[in-house]
Formats: C-alpha cells, sequence, structure tokens
C-alpha cells in the first residue's frame, strides 16, 4: 500500500515522552504520508487516546491532508481488546462514515489503521458503525484491518496535471559535486513547483552517473515562495538520516539551493520541522538564507 519504510516501536524523545508516527493524506501526491508527533508514555490505553486525538487534530503541514470527516463523531468508548494471537484495537462511529466516497473511505481507513497501529501493543483495529461492523461495499463485514489487509492505491493522479521541465541537481559517485539532471515533471497547477522539485529530489536520480543527495525518508511539510525567498520546510529526517550515497553535508543542502533557484527562487530558507535550526549535523550554519553555489558544480 504505503511505500515508506515504518518503524513501529516508538522511540523514546524524552524522559517520559515518545514519538509516534500519524498519517494523513499527502494532496501533492495523492499517497498516505506521516507527521512525527511526542506523547507522554503512559498505560496502553491513555497512549492510545492520545493517538487517537493527534489523528482527529488533523495535520501542521499544508501538504498533509485530515482524513477524518469533521461531520463524523466517535460514540461509545473505544477499547483494546486482547485476543489470543493479538491485541486490537475498537471504535465505533457515527454513521456519517457511510457519507464518505469509496476513496475518501479508502484514505481514512489506511490512514487511521496506520496511526493505531504504529503503537507496537495494537495489532489491528476493527471499525464500527453505530452499534454495527463496517461493512464493505459488497454488503460483506470488513472485520479486522491491519498494515496487511489495508488494500489502496498509493497513488491516485490529480484532476489536473501538467508538465514541467526542471533541473535537478545529484552528486556523483564522490558525493563532492552537484551534477544537473534534466527532467519532465507532472505537476498540479494549484501547488507550488517548488514543492515538486523537492520531492523529485528526494525521489532520487534517474540517469547513470547520478547518484541521491537527500535520503527517501524525508517528508516535505511545507514549501513555500515569498518575495524570492524559498522557505523549505522538511521532516527530521533530513538531518538524522543520511543518503545511500557519499554525499557530503554541503552537497545535500545545496542540491536543494541550486535546483530550487533554477526556478527563479532568490535565495532558499530551511525549516525542520517547522522551526528554525541552527546547524545541519553540526557542520553548515541553517539560520541563513542560501544562495546558488556555482563552485560545487561539476566542471
Amino acid at each position: 500500500m504505503v511505500c515508506y519504510a515504518v518503524f513501529r516501536n516508538p522511540a523514546k524523545v524524552d524522559s517520559g515522552m515518545t514519538s509516534i508516527r500519524v498519517y494523513f493524506k499527502n494532496s501533492m501526491l495523492s499517497t498516505v504520508d506521516y507527521e512525527e508527533r511526542v506523547i507522554p508514555i503512559n498505560d496502553n490505553v491513555e497512549m492510545a487516546k492520545s493517538v487517537l486525538e493527534e489523528f482527529i487534530i488533523g495535520p501542521k503541514s499544508q501538504n498533509l491532508v485530515k482524513t477524518m470527516p469533521n461531520d463524523m463523531m466517535i460514540i461509545n468508548k473505544t477499547q483494546i481488546v486482547n485476543d489470543v494471537t493479538q491485541t486490537i484495537f475498537e471504535i465505533e462511529f457515527s454513521r456519517e462514515y457511510y457519507n464518505m466516497t469509496p476513496i475518501e473511505e479508502s484514505f481514512f481507513r489506511a490512514s487511521f489503521v496506520w496511526t493505531m497501529t504504529d503503537l507496537d501493543f495494537i495489532d489491528s483495529v476493527h471499525i464500527y458503525v453505530e452499534g454495527n461492523e463496517v461493512l464493505f461495499s459488497n454488503a460483506q463485514p470488513m472485520g479486522l484491518q491491519s498494515r496487511e489487509t489495508i488494500d489502496i492505491n498509493p497513488r491516485i493522479s490529480p484532476n489536473k496535471v501538467t508538465t514541467r521541465e526542471v533541473v535537478l541537481y545529484f552528486t556523483d559517485e564522490t558525493g563532492t559535486v552537484l551534477i544537473p539532471e534534466n527532467r519532465t515533471i507532472e505537476v498540479n497547477p494549484d501547488l507550488p513547483i517548488e514543492q515538486f522539485v523537492v520531492q523529485e529530489l528526494i525521489n532520487g536520480p534517474q540517469l547513470e552517473g547520478r547518484f541521491a543527495t537527500v535520503s527517501p525518508d524525508v517528508k516535505i511539510r511545507e514549501v513555500e515562495t515569498e518575495n524570492g525567498i524559498c522557505f523549505v520546510n522538511l521532516s527530521m529526517d533530513f538531518i538524522s538520516k543520511t543518503p545511500a550515497s557519499n554525499a557530503t553535508d554541503q552537497i545535500s543542502v545545496y542540491s536543494i539551493v541550486n535546483s530550487l533557484i533554477e526556478l527563479k527562487v532568490k535565495k532558499v530558507q530551511f525549516l525542520i520541522e517547522s522551526e528554525s535550526v541552527t546547524q545541519f549535523k553540526g557542520a553548515i550554519d541553517m539560520s541563513r538564507q542560501f544562495e546558488k553555489e556555482e563552485s560545487l558544480n561539476l566542471q
């Protein structure tokens, strides 16, 4: 269903707190994507409640869309049931559940199940509507839903698509220079072209002799250009994870900067999880606005 690597055991980020992933719809790519949140470490019931609350609140990133309809309510009580072979999270929704279109329901169910099962003590989810088990379109009960049973097309083409010619900068096998790659990409004209350029860099090169400069785990939180300055808001993975190449930290940063400035962007400002950071892996001052660095281009 989803091509992202997922680690279900939450990582402790501070004493008494843990990091979890909350899944939503990525409006730019029409996929299921996630944001990381921090919740208190508590008993299983309270932790499940905290995760559910984060899911209901919705995403912080501009690219992500809440999948739970605003008029759909949770009724009665949720509960965790320990079966012989697995632990099940049971939840009951109001009848507005059936007002969702099939695509909306697919995205909701996928994002909801993946969110709740990010807790390592929940194996599957059982969904009820007004006291009855939720049904498929053929009137058959859905039964237990897990990451293995969710069936959704991870890419649903947007209604409006056009193509653009862009220049993307990757690196060579040494990881010390930038090499351009001309590429024709599909974009949604209602969204900033800069978002698509950054996503293509995350996707990696297509031509031989070019190597990735950014980890494929990096997620775009938001990309917005104002007065010629492009603000690139990325997930913590940009700092914590390295690409599958020898790319230096400088190359990782300037592959994004130089690619965006090809779009007539004047400068690039980085944010990590919507916050300004002072350094990139202790080596590069990230608080400043970056301009194109021609000296890194392969001569």
